[in-house]
């Protein structure tokens, strides 16, 4: 069954799976990986990666479900590997199946972002992610808090992202995050798109600026000099 599915042979699958085959038996020398999480690990785009999916979901395989890596902290369940893999069918089979909620959509699109996937994150936008919803789960941030690099802060701003959006726990914007963080291409990015480097913190006052000079970012520190960060402004704390 497995591969099968990873051929993208619709029709061998659904004869597996009409004759008992078990769509939810792990493969335990591939990550614990069941059949649907192996069909979205898929780059063969013109394999019928979709149909295979919904087949697979027709007969009961779990969309949600988290194979048992050796590594806990690696997202796991199908639409993270498709994200991973930057399988584009298998993003889509997994929303337009409707077992998934926008939450996990959600999360989906975070974590491409985060992840540095830029072609997961056109998918995931096209199929409806919202660019600019704060996820709860990742303490109030969106897609464009959390990007990977210099090129996914060029493709969400593209796709519509908020520059100026504040998360919300603490009322940062991208540039605190980056700055804090340390992702110097990101900050960039954010520089050249016209970023405000003199925004101030909701909770506490902070700039980037303050940010990054605690966490010792020296070419962070330099950079949002050179764009006209102020270094006399003030927290809350004085």
């Amino acid at each position: 069954l497995m591969v099968a599915c990873i051929k993208g042979h619709k029709e061998i699958v659904e004869m597996l799976l009409k004759s008992g085959a078990d769509c939810h038996i792990k493969n335990k020398q591939n990550n614990n990986f069941t059949a649907l999480h192996l069909t979205c690990s898929s780059h063969n785009a013109a394999a019928g990666i979709k149909d295979v999916v919904n087949a697979l979901i027709v007969a009961g395989a779990k969309v949600d479900e988290e194979a048992t890596s050796t590594t806990p902290s690696v997202e796991t369940t199908p639409m993270m590997v498709a994200v991973m893999n930057e399988c584009k069918e298998g993003i889509e089979a997994l929303i337009t199946c409707g077992k998934l909620d926008a939450n996990r959509t959600l999360a989906a699109l975070l974590f491409a972002s985060e992840n540095g996937k830029e072609e997961s994150i056109k998918t995931l936008i096209a199929m409806g992610a919202e660019v600019n919803k704060l996820s709860e789960e990742t303490g109030g941030k969106a897609a464009l808090h959390v990007a990977g690099n210099g090129e996914i802060v060029n493709a969400l701003i593209q796709s519509g992202a908020d520059k100026e959006l504040k998360t919300m726990n603490e009322g940062l914007t991208e540039m605190h995050c980056a700055c804090e963080s340390g992702r110097q291409s990101v900050v960039e990015a954010l520089i050249k798109a016209g970023a405000n480097v003199n925004c101030k913190a909701e909770q506490d006052g902070s700039t980037p600026l303050h940010l990054t000079s605690k966490e010792g970012h020296k070419l962070i520190v330099e950079m949002l000099l050179a764009a006209g960060a102020d270094r006399y402004a003030v927290n809350n704390i004085g």
